[in-house]
């Protein structure tokens, strides 16, 4: 796995089972502050309305 923000790039041979826990561990230095739990939300709610919309096209 590769993960590359503006500041550095990290890189990591193993396959991780969750892949937004790794992406969260990843960036928790640029993470720090924010509320996980109301980004996981918001994204939910997103995915929703998304697929919503889909539905009904």
């Amino acid at each position: 796995m590769v993960m590359r923000t503006r500041k550095s790039t990290l890189k990591d041979g193993r396959a991780l089972d969750d892949p937004m826990a790794a992406a969260e561990g990843a960036l928790e230095p640029e993470l720090r502050g924010i509320d996980l739990g109301k980004l996981r939300e918001s994204a939910r709610k997103d995915e929703q309305a998304s697929e919503t919309r889909r539905v009904s096209v």
